[in-house]
């Protein structure tokens, strides 16, 4: 209840004007989520060269790139894109001030350092202190937006991530209320971006089929999906999403066909990708007890992995399923 008496507070607020580029970042943000990440930062260029003076373009073609890291999971990218975040910081700062009493420019500088945040939460060499600091400030920017009807609901979907997983994680802390349980009021917030978003309807529907499985809710985690995948039935993240929801509800059957279509755009792409697709591909075709089709997928897997992937499916908690994959094969060859 108090969710919702929350989201109806922020929803009656009086919209400021938008800036005339909005229907246009709206664009290349759904184009985002379909993965065209070259069209995407081709909008977002063509915006910088009408409005120089603006951070905004310069941020959503970070948040773009972020994205096609993220894709193709190849983190050397990742050095040069967190200096190219400084440098958009810089740039932010110089137009809207370090505390922005514009709604657009803290919506806009919170985007940036939630990316940036999630950039060093996910990387190795990332720093869990300055993921920390830039998730606690990105979150107050989007507060901030909250004064806008408009600039609410789209700041809803990175402050209801925020206020979810710090929540969720948060342990015997959440517990004694040294940190308060905020779950409920992220669920509403994405649940109000996933309805009404301009900009990021999509990411509020990818983020609650997430939060739902973590939730426990898989029926809501299921209807959220099915609306996704009517929008993008094409994009590589539905197509990820499908599969990870297939593997947590043990639909065994639905893994293999999804994996194959990845696999075939991320070989010679991607070896982490690959890498994860046979194991998960490989270790359902275990449970089904095809063990021919199972060690197809393993000696795919066996041919690109290297010590830097092992690191990373160790860190990515993948690690087990690796042996027991490697278990099921090597016990089937003897």
């Amino acid at each position: 209840m108090k969710a919702f008496v929350f989201i109806l507070a922020i929803s009656s607020i009086v919209s400021a004007e938008l800036p005339p580029y909005f229907d246009a970042l709206a664009d290349g943000m759904f184009t985002v989520f379909d993965n065209d990440f070259d069209r995407a930062e081709a909008i977002f260029d063509s915006l910088a060269k009408i409005y120089p003076d603006d951070p905004t373009h310069i941020v959503f073609r970070i948040m773009s790139e972020t994205s096609a890291l993220h894709d193709s999971e190849n983190e050397t990218l990742a050095v040069n894109l967190v200096a190219r975040m400084d440098s958009a910081e810089a740039f932010c700062i110089r137009k809207w001030g370090r505390e922005p009493t514009d709604q657009w420019g803290a919506f806009v500088t919170g985007n940036l350092l939630g990316q940036r945040a999630i950039l060093a939460f996910v990387t190795e060499n990332g720093s869990m202190l300055s993921a920390w600091n830039d998730g606690k400030n990105a979150a107050k920017l989007w507060e901030f937006a909250l004064n806008d009807s408009i600039l609410a609901i789209e700041s809803a979907i990175g402050l209801g991530n925020f206020y979810y997983w710090i929540s969720a994680k948060a342990g015997i802390l959440r517990t004694f209320g040294i940190v308060s349980d905020k779950r409920d009021t992220a669920i509403a917030l994405l649940e109000n971006a996933a309805c009404n978003s301009q900009l990021g309807k999509s990411n509020a529907l990818h983020s609650l089929i997430f939060i739902y499985l973590d939730h426990g809710d898989t029926a809501n985690a299921l209807a959220k999906l099915d609306i996704l995948t009517g929008i993008h039935k094409d994009s590589r993240t539905t197509k990820w999403d499908i599969l990870i929801m297939n593997y947590v509800t043990a639909n065994w059957d639905e893994i293999p066909p999804v994996a194959d279509e990845l696999m075939n755009y991320y070989r010679g792409r991607s070896d982490f990708n690959l890498c994860q697709l046979a194991l998960v591909a490989g270790y359902a075709e275990c449970k089904l007890e095809n063990y021919e089709k199972s060690c197809e997928y393993y000696a795919e897997l066996d041919s690109v992995i290297d010590n830097a992937i092992k690191k990373k499916l160790k860190r990515r908690d993948q690690w087990e399923l690796y042996e027991t994959l490697r278990d099921c094969c090597t016990s089937k060859r003897k």
